[in-house]
C-alpha cells in the first residue's frame, strides 16, 4: 500500500508585540490584528521602513513575534517594545487644557529575526493560500502607493507544494489554540522525508534536547517539537523524533514504517508560557484558580514595595510588614490587574475561590487596621491574630471583608463556594469564644487547638460556625455538588491524616483518616464529578499508606514522599492510596480534578527520576524543582514533568479550566531558566523569592479522521447521510461538501442534500479540539449523476428525449400509474389522456412531464364504409374502406406499443397475420386529422 507519511512540528511561542515594560501595557497595545497569514500586497515592511517583498505571507501572532513565509524558506521575527517616561517639565497650563493628557514616552524597539533555510529544497514551489477570512483590510503606509494596498485578507493555511520532491510543507494558523502555529510536512508515496534539513540562521543558539530544538533569541527562546507523526491513509502513528546533522542543522530520524504499524504516544503536556510576578522582596503565591472564561486568579504574600499593584487597584502600596497580593490575568498570561490586600502588620493570604463574577480570599491578620470593612461580621482584631475573610469582583474591587477569630491565634486556610453563593472557610483556632454558634456541631474548644469550619452568605452574615473534633487543624475543602463540605486536616496528637464530610447545615456525615506509622501531612483535597474525593500531600510514614496493587507500594526514600489517596463519596471508606516519590524530598501541595475526572497535582521535589519519558522536562535541574503529574482516576500514573532551574523552584497551587489547560502558581528564587519570553515579566524581579504562574496545555493529541462511510455515487435531488467514527479527543467536526451539496453538522455525521446544481467532488471531515488544533482529515470522493428527461410528441407517439437504462411511462390521468408493458423510449397511445415517462439512468432517475393527447373518436369514421373481419383472426386479417377518396394510412400495435405493420388502404386491404403471437391488438387508422382504433383478437 502507498503512503503518505506525515510530519508534524509545532512551534511553542509566547512573546507579546508591544512589551511595554510590564505594568503600563494596555494603554500602548495596538489593535488586535485578523488572525491568518497576512497576504503581502506592498503593504510589508521591515524595522527600517522599506518594503520587503521577501515575505509572501506574514503571520502577526501578537506576542513579540511575527512568522514570515518566504519563496521558499521562513523566519522567525522576534521583537520586544520598551516605553519609558521622556525626561522633561510638565507644563501646566497645557495639562489644563488637555484633560486627557498622556506624558510623552521614548519608544525603544529590539529585533531579533531567525531565519530558518531548508536546505536543498526547491527554489520556486508552488505557494498554495487557503481557507480566506471573510473580511479585508486595506493598508495605506509608507511603503504602499497612494492608492494604497487594498482587500488584503488573511489565511488560515498556507501549503508549499513540492518543496522538496514529492514532500509538501504545510503552515497552519490557530488564533485560540495554545499553539499559534504549526507546520507539517507531508511526505508523499515515493519521497524520501530524510532529504528535509532545517537550517537556523541567526540564532544566538540553538540545541537539540529531548526530541525538542530550543531557539534562543535576544529576548529569550522558543522551541519547536513533534507532538506526532503518521500514515494518513491508515491512522498509524510513526516515531520521528529530531535529528542534528550539524551546527544549526537539523532533519528528521525516519524508522520504518510498514504496513499495518501501530504506535501510540502518550499525551504530555506542554508549557504554553510562565511568567515571574514580584518585585525586590519576597514574593510567594499560595492559591490559584480559573473562572469560567478561563482567567486565573492569584492570591499569596509579598514584601515588595515594588512592581506590584496595578494603576487603580483597590490597594496600590504597601501596608507594612507582609501584605495579601490579588491579581488576575487572562488565559493568555496578560495581566488584567494586581492589588495588595493588608493592613500595617502582617498579613498571609492563604486561599482564593472564585464563584458567579466574585472573588473570596481568606487568611490571616495582626493587623489593626485596612481589614474589616464597616458593618462586616467582626470589624476589629480581637487576638494576636485573627484570619479574615474578604469579598472582591472580579475587577478587584472589594465588596466587603470581615476579621474572624476570638481571644486566642486563628489561621483561616481554604475557603470554598456552593452553588448558592454561600461561602465556607475553614482553619484551626486557640480561642475559646467567637468561633462557634449554637447547635452547631462541636460548639467549645476541646484541645488546645482545633479545627474551624464556618458558613457565611454572600453578603458576609455568618449563618453557623463550628469547632471540629479533639487536637486538630483543618488545612483545606471542597464543596461538592449537593453543598455538602468535605475538609482534610491533621490530627496534631497523632499527626494523622484525618477526612470528614457533613452537609450544608453542619450535620456531620462521616469522617475518615489515613494512618501511617510517621508523620503525615495532608496539603489539598478536591473530588471528581461524582463526588468521590482525593487527598493529597507528604508522609514520612513507610507503612499504613500505600494500598495492594497501588502505583507505588512502597516508600520510596528520603525525608518525605508525597501521597495520593481516594475515598468513597458516600461512606469516607478508603478506596485506593499511593505513595509517589524518590530518594529526596517530595512534596505535594495542590490538586484538582480535570474535565476527564484525572487528577493533576502539584509540589515539588528534590528527587531525581520523578518525571516520565517524553515529558516536558525530564530531569531536575537542581535543588527543588517545581513538580506536576496527573493521575488516572483509578490511581494510574499518566505523566509527570519537572519545571524549574537551578535554585529552589516549587509550586503551591493547581487550577484547570474547561479547555483541560492547566495552571500552575508557586515560588522561584532562580532568576534564569523560568520564564518564557516576552511574558509579562520575563526577568527576576530581585529578592529571596519571586511568584511564579506558568499554563501547561495538556493536549490529548487529536486522532486522525477514518474513512468515511456512505453512498460515493449521487444523483442531484437526493439525500444522504455520512458518518465517520468517532475521532479521538475531537470536541468537534468539520465537514467540508462538493458546490451544491448542502449540509451542516458538528458531530461525526452529516444529512447531505444534492440540490439540482450539485456536482461531483470530495466530502472530507477532520476533528478538532482547542488544545491540539485539527486532526487529519478524511475524503469521500462523491460521483453526481444528473438526468433530466423531455418528451416529444409525433401524433399519438410520444417519445423521450434522453437515451436512458430504462423507461416506464405512466398515466398521468390515474395517478401517475405504470402502464403495463409500456417500457420503451417511445409510447403510442390508443386513447386519450395524459401520459408522462419515467427514465432510470444507474442509481438516478427523473420525471418528465405529462403531455396531453387528444383523438378523434370512431363517429369521425363511417362505420358503414369500415369492415375489419374475420375478429377473432387467424391467418389473414381483411380491412375493406370503402369508398374511400382520402389516403388511410394504418398501424397495428401489439400490447406494449410496438409496431407489428403498417401501411395504406387501398379498397379491400389483405394482411398476413400468421406470424402474429395470439393476443389482442390495436389497428390504428389515420386519415389527415382523423383517427380511429379498433381491437382485434389473434388467435
Amino acid at each position: 500500500m502507498k503512503k503518505t507519511l506525515l510530519l508534524l512540528a509545532s512551534i511553542f511561542l509566547f512573546c507579546s508585540v508591544n512589551a511595554q515594560n510590564n505594568r503600563d501595557r494596555s494603554k500602548y497595545n495596538s489593535q488586535k490584528p485578523q488572525y491568518g497569514f497576512n497576504e503581502n500586497k506592498g503593504q510589508i515592511h521591515d524595522q527600517n521602513y522599506k518594503a520587503n517583498h521577501d515575505v509572501k505571507y506574514l503571520l502577526c501572532l501578537g506576542n513579540g513575534m511575527n512568522v514570515q513565509l518566504k519563496s521558499n524558506s521562513f523566519s522567525y521575527d522576534t521583537y520586544k517594545t520598551e516605553v519609558k517616561e521622556k525626561e522633561k517639565e510638565k507644563d501646566a497650563s497645557q495639562e489644563k487644557m488637555r484633560p486627557n493628557y498622556v506624558p510623552d514616552k521614548d519608544i525603544t524597539y529590539s529585533f531579533h529575526r531567525v531565519d530558518v533555510e531548508l536546505l536543498g529544497a526547491n527554489a520556486n514551489p508552488q505557494i498554495i493560500a487557503e481557507e480566506p477570512s471573510a473580511d479585508y483590510l486595506n493598508f495605506y503606509n509608507a511603503v504602499t502607493p497612494e492608492s494604497g494596498a487594498t482587500f488584503v485578507r488573511n489565511y488560515k493555511k498556507v501549503t508549499y507544494k513540492n518543496i522538496y520532491n514529492g514532500i509538501d510543507m504545510v503552515f497552519e494558523a490557530y488564533p485560540t489554540n495554545d499553539k499559534p502555529i504549526e507546520y507539517t510536512f507531508v511526505v508523499h508515496p515515493g519521497a524520501d522525508a530524510k532529504l528535509i534539513k532545517l537550517h537556523y540562521i541567526g540564532a544566538n543558539q540553538t540545541e537539540l534536547l529531548e526530541n525538542k530544538i530550543n531557539i534562543e533569541v535576544t529576548q529569550g527562546s522558543f522551541s519547536e517539537s513533534i507532538p506526532a507523526s503518521w500514515t494518513k491513509e491508515t491512522n498509524q502513528i510513526i516515531n520521528v523524533s529530531y535529528k542534528k546533522f550539524d551546527k544549526n542543522i537539523f532533519g528528521f530520524n525516519i524508522p520504518v514504517y510498514p504496513e499495518n504499524l501501530t504506535l501510540i504516544i502518550d499525551p504530555t503536556p506542554n508549557l504554553t508560557w510562565c511568567t515571574y510576578f514580584g518585585g525586590s522582596s519576597i514574593d510567594e503565591a499560595h492559591s490559584i484558580k480559573s473562572d469560567t472564561l478561563s482567567n486565573i486568579y492569584i492570591g499569596g504574600i509579598t514584601q515588595s514595595t515594588n512592581s506590584i499593584a496595578t494603576s487603580g487597584a483597590y490597594q496600590i502600596t504597601f501596608s507594612g510588614s507582609t501584605d495579601g497580593v490579588i491579581f488576575k490575568f487572562d488565559g493568555s498570561g496578560i495581566p488584567k490587574w494586581a492589588t495588595y490586600f493588608g493592613g500595617s502588620d502582617w498579613d498571609w493570604l492563604n486561599d482564593i475561590s472564585i464563584y458567579n463574577n466574585s472573588l473570596y480570599v481568606v487568611g490571616t491578620t495582626t493587623s489593626v487596621n485596612s481589614i474589616a470593612t464597616i458593618g462586616s461580621h467582626q470589624q476589629s482584631l480581637s487576638g494576636p491574630y485573627d484570619s479574615f475573610l474578604a469579598k472582591f469582583d472580579t475587577t478587584g474591587s472589594r465588596i466587603w471583608s470581615t476579621y474572624y477569630g476570638g481571644n486566642q491565634n486563628e489561621d483561616g486556610t481554604a475557603v470554598c463556594n456552593d452553588s448558592n453563593g454561600n461561602i465556607f472557610i475553614v482553619g484551626l483556632t486557640a480561642s475559646s469564644n467567637a468561633i462557634s454558634t449554637p447547635g452547631a456541631f462541636n460548639i467549645s474548644r476541646t484541645a488546645p487547638t482545633n479545627g474551624f469550619f464556618v458558613k457565611f452568605n454572600s453578603f458576609g452574615v455568618r449563618l453557623w460556625g463550628s469547632y471540629y473534633n479533639n487536637s486538630s487543624s483543618i488545612l483545606d475543602m471542597l464543596v461538592d455538588n449537593n453543598s455538602n463540605i468535605s475538609f482534610t486536616g491533621r490530627s496534631l496528637d497523632q499527626m494523622d491524616v484525618i477526612i470528614a464530610r457533613f452537609d450544608t447545615n453542619c450535620q456531620f456525615i462521616w469522617s475518615s483518616s489515613l494512618v501511617g506509622n510517621n508523620q503525615d501531612w495532608p496539603s489539598s483535597i478536591t473530588c471528581d464529578a461524582i463526588g468521590n474525593i482525593f487527598v493529597t500531600g507528604q508522609t514520612q510514614s513507610t507503612s499504613g499508606i500505600a494500598t495492594i496493587g497501588a502505583f507505588q507500594t512502597s516508600f520510596g526514600g528520603g525525608w518525605d514522599d508525597i501521597f495520593l489517596t481516594k475515598f468513597n463519596n458516600n461512606n469516607g471508606n478508603l478506596i485506593w492510596s499511593t505513595y509517589f516519590g524518590k530518594s529526596g524530598l517530595d512534596e505535594s501541595r495542590g490538586i484538582t480534578v480535570d474535565i476527564n475526572n484525572d487528577i493533576i497535582l502539584t509540589g515539588f521535589s528534590a528527587s531525581d527520576s520523578m518525571a516520565t519519558v517524553g515529558a516536558f522536562q525530564v530531569v531536575n535541574n537542581g535543588g527543588n524543582d517545581a513538580l506536576l503529574a496527573k493521575f488516572d482516576n483509578n490511581g494510574g500514573l499518566i505523566w509527570s514533568t519537572y519545571y524549574g532551574s537551578y535554585n529552589s523552584d516549587q509550586s503551591f497551587s493547581v487550577t484547570t479550566n474547561k479547555y483541560n489547560d492547566i495552571f500552575i502558581a508557586g515560588h522561584s528564587n532562580s532568576n534564569t531558566g523560568i520564564a518564557t519570553p516576552v511574558v509579562y515579566q520575563s526577568t527576576y524581579g530581585g529578592g529571596v523569592t519571586d511568584i511564579i504562574i506558568a499554563k501547561f496545555s495538556d493536549c490529548n493529541l487529536i486522532g486522525s479522521a477514518s474513512s468515511i462511510s456512505g453512498s460515493n455515487i449521487i444523483c442531484q435531488g437526493q439525500v444522504v447521510t455520512y458518518t465517520v467514527p468517532p475521532i479521538d479527543n475531537a470536541t468537534n467536526y468539520f465537514w467540508s461538501l462538493p458546490n451544491g451539496a448542502i449540509g451542516s453538522s458538528s458531530t461525526n455525521s452529516i444529512t447531505v442534500f444534492f440540490d439540482t446544481n450539485a456536482i461531483s467532488g470530495n466530502i472530507s471531515v477532520y476533528g478538532y479540539n482547542p488544545c491540539s488544533g485539527n486532526g487529519a482529515n478524511s475524503s469521500l470522493p462523491i460521483i453526481v449523476n444528473s438526468v433530466a428527461v423531455g418528451v416529444t410528441l409525433s401524433g399519438t407517439t410520444i417519445s423521450a428525449d434522453s437515451t436512458a437504462d430504462a423507461y416506464q411511462w405512466i398515466n398521468c390521468n390515474n395517478g401517475n400509474l405504470p402502464i403495463p408493458g409500456a417500457i420503451n423510449q417511445s409510447f403510442t397511445a390508443i386513447s386519450n389522456g395524459n401520459y408522462g415517462v419515467i427514465i432510470t439512468q444507474g442509481a438516478c432517475f427523473d420525471t418528465s412531464a405529462c403531455v396531453e393527447i387528444k383523438t378523434v373518436g370512431i363517429e369521425s369514421f363511417n362505420s358503414d364504409n369500415l369492415s375489419i373481419f374475420p375478429n377473432p383472426v387467424s391467418n389473414e386479417l381483411i380491412i375493406d374502406l370503402k369508398g374511400n377518396i382520402e389516403k388511410t394510412n394504418f398501424e397495428i400495435l401489439n400490447s406494449i406499443g410496438q409496431i407489428m405493420y403498417k401501411g395504406s388502404l387501398v379498397g379491400k386491404t389483405k394482411i398476413n397475420t400468421s406470424k402474429f403471437s395470439a393476443g389482442i391488438y390495436i389497428i390504428k387508422l389515420e386519415n389527415g386529422k382523423t383517427f380511429e382504433f379498433k381491437k382485434i383478437v389473434k388467435e
